[in-house]
Protein backbone atom coordinates (compact mmCIF):
# COMPACT_ATOMS: atom_id res chain seq x y z
CA UNK A 1 0.00 0.00 0.00
CA UNK A 2 1.48 3.33 -0.99
CA UNK A 3 1.95 6.07 1.57
CA UNK A 4 -0.17 9.01 0.69
CA UNK A 5 -1.32 12.25 2.17
CA UNK A 6 -4.41 13.18 4.06
CA UNK A 7 -6.93 15.06 2.04
CA UNK A 8 -10.23 16.77 2.78
CA UNK A 9 -11.79 14.38 0.27
CA UNK A 10 -10.70 10.97 -0.97
CA UNK A 11 -10.07 12.44 -4.45
CA UNK A 12 -6.75 10.75 -5.04
CA UNK A 13 -5.65 7.31 -6.16
CA UNK A 14 -3.81 5.98 -3.13
CA UNK A 15 -5.78 3.64 -0.92
CA UNK A 16 -4.59 5.16 2.33
CA UNK A 17 -3.90 8.60 3.70
CA UNK A 18 -1.56 9.39 6.55
CA UNK A 19 -1.46 12.62 8.46
CA UNK A 20 1.45 12.96 10.86
CA UNK A 21 2.25 15.82 13.15
CA UNK A 22 4.70 16.30 16.01
CA UNK A 23 4.31 18.51 18.99
CA UNK A 24 5.78 18.87 22.41
CA UNK A 25 3.24 18.14 25.16
CA UNK A 26 4.49 18.68 28.71
CA UNK A 27 8.10 18.28 27.61
CA UNK A 28 7.51 15.01 25.76
CA UNK A 29 7.74 14.46 22.02
CA UNK A 30 4.46 13.15 20.69
CA UNK A 31 3.64 11.85 17.22
CA UNK A 32 0.00 12.07 16.20
CA UNK A 33 -1.00 9.86 13.29
CA UNK A 34 -4.33 10.10 11.57
CA UNK A 35 -4.87 7.28 9.12
CA UNK A 36 -7.71 6.69 6.72
CA UNK A 37 -8.11 3.62 4.55
CA UNK A 38 -11.03 3.05 2.21
CA UNK A 39 -11.60 -0.65 2.81
CA UNK A 40 -15.04 -1.84 1.67
CA UNK A 41 -16.39 1.10 -0.34
CA UNK A 42 -17.81 0.51 -3.79
CA UNK A 43 -17.97 3.16 -6.53
CA UNK A 44 -21.51 4.22 -5.58
CA UNK A 45 -20.34 5.05 -2.05
CA UNK A 46 -18.35 8.02 -3.40
CA UNK A 47 -19.86 11.31 -4.57
CA UNK A 48 -20.31 11.41 -8.36
CA UNK A 49 -17.67 14.12 -8.84
CA UNK A 50 -14.87 11.90 -7.47
CA UNK A 51 -15.98 8.39 -8.45
CA UNK A 52 -13.44 8.21 -11.27
CA UNK A 53 -10.64 9.16 -8.85
CA UNK A 54 -11.49 7.53 -5.52
CA UNK A 55 -10.74 3.92 -4.79
CA UNK A 56 -10.80 1.37 -2.01
CA UNK A 57 -9.26 -1.98 -1.29
CA UNK A 58 -12.54 -3.61 -2.41
CA UNK A 59 -12.54 -1.72 -5.72
CA UNK A 60 -8.93 -2.81 -6.22
CA UNK A 61 -10.01 -6.44 -5.77
CA UNK A 62 -8.83 -6.86 -2.17
CA UNK A 63 -11.82 -7.89 -0.05
CA UNK A 64 -10.45 -7.95 3.48
CA UNK A 65 -12.02 -7.30 6.89
CA UNK A 66 -11.30 -3.94 8.51
CA UNK A 67 -9.75 -5.73 11.47
CA UNK A 68 -7.22 -7.38 9.14
CA UNK A 69 -6.30 -4.02 7.61
CA UNK A 70 -5.87 -2.47 11.07
CA UNK A 71 -3.75 -5.40 12.26
CA UNK A 72 -1.53 -5.29 9.16
CA UNK A 73 -1.08 -1.53 9.55
CA UNK A 74 -0.12 -1.80 13.22
CA UNK A 75 2.25 -4.71 12.54
CA UNK A 76 3.98 -2.65 9.83
CA UNK A 77 4.11 0.45 12.04
CA UNK A 78 5.49 -1.23 15.15
CA UNK A 79 9.11 -1.69 13.98
CA UNK A 80 9.27 1.93 12.83
CA UNK A 81 7.74 3.10 16.11
CA UNK A 82 10.33 1.06 18.04
CA UNK A 83 13.15 2.62 15.99
CA UNK A 84 11.69 6.08 16.58
CA UNK A 85 11.43 5.46 20.34
CA UNK A 86 15.04 4.26 20.43
CA UNK A 87 16.15 7.47 18.74
CA UNK A 88 16.77 6.06 15.25
CA UNK A 89 14.86 8.79 13.45
CA UNK A 90 16.92 8.39 10.28
CA UNK A 91 15.44 4.97 9.48
CA UNK A 92 11.90 6.26 10.01
CA UNK A 93 12.54 9.30 7.83
CA UNK A 94 14.15 7.18 5.13
CA UNK A 95 11.17 4.79 5.11
CA UNK A 96 8.81 7.76 4.78
CA UNK A 97 10.86 9.22 1.94
CA UNK A 98 10.95 5.87 0.15
CA UNK A 99 7.23 5.10 0.48
CA UNK A 100 5.63 8.53 -0.01
CA UNK A 101 4.15 8.94 -3.47
CA UNK A 102 3.94 12.72 -3.68
CA UNK A 103 7.57 13.85 -4.09
CA UNK A 104 7.87 16.41 -6.87
CA UNK A 105 4.11 17.00 -6.94
CA UNK A 106 2.28 20.28 -6.34
CA UNK A 107 0.70 20.31 -2.88
CA UNK A 108 -1.41 22.53 -0.68
CA UNK A 109 -0.91 22.43 3.08
CA UNK A 110 -3.68 23.87 5.23
CA UNK A 111 -2.27 25.04 8.56
CA UNK A 112 -3.71 27.03 11.43
CA UNK A 113 -2.02 30.08 9.90
CA UNK A 114 -3.42 29.59 6.39
CA UNK A 115 -2.60 27.73 3.20
CA UNK A 116 0.84 27.06 1.76
CA UNK A 117 1.32 26.01 -1.87
CA UNK A 118 4.43 24.44 -3.32
CA UNK A 119 6.17 21.35 -4.59
CA UNK A 120 6.83 18.55 -2.07
CA UNK A 121 10.62 18.14 -2.07
CA UNK A 122 11.84 16.33 1.04
CA UNK A 123 11.65 15.80 4.78
CA UNK A 124 14.02 17.71 7.02
CA UNK A 125 15.93 16.05 9.88
CA UNK A 126 12.98 16.68 12.23
CA UNK A 127 10.41 15.12 9.89
CA UNK A 128 9.01 18.41 8.59
CA UNK A 129 7.79 18.53 4.99
CA UNK A 130 10.03 20.71 2.84
CA UNK A 131 8.09 22.65 0.19
CA UNK A 132 9.53 24.63 -2.68
CA UNK A 133 7.38 27.69 -3.28
CA UNK A 134 6.70 29.30 -6.65
CA UNK A 135 9.49 31.81 -5.94
CA UNK A 136 11.97 28.94 -5.44
CA UNK A 137 12.22 29.49 -1.69
CA UNK A 138 12.13 26.40 0.51
CA UNK A 139 9.97 26.32 3.60
CA UNK A 140 9.32 23.56 6.13
CA UNK A 141 5.87 22.60 7.43
CA UNK A 142 5.45 20.55 10.60
CA UNK A 143 1.67 20.15 10.82
CA UNK A 144 -1.32 20.61 8.55
CA UNK A 145 -3.66 18.90 6.13
CA UNK A 146 -1.85 17.97 2.94
CA UNK A 147 -3.64 17.84 -0.39
CA UNK A 148 -1.72 16.52 -3.37
CA UNK A 149 -2.48 17.73 -6.89
CA UNK A 150 -2.38 14.59 -9.01
CA UNK A 151 -2.24 15.10 -12.78
CA UNK A 152 -5.81 13.83 -13.28
CA UNK A 153 -7.17 16.20 -10.59
CA UNK A 154 -5.22 19.33 -11.52
CA UNK A 155 -7.28 22.20 -12.85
Amino acid sequence: MAAGASSPSPAWHDRAGVHESRRNAEGTDVVVLGVGVNVAQVEDDFPPEIRSLATSLAIEGRRVPREGVAAAFLNALEPLWDEHQEGDHDEVLEAWRREASFWGRPVTVRTGQGELHGIARDLDASGGLVLETQSGERTTVFAGDLEVSWPETAT
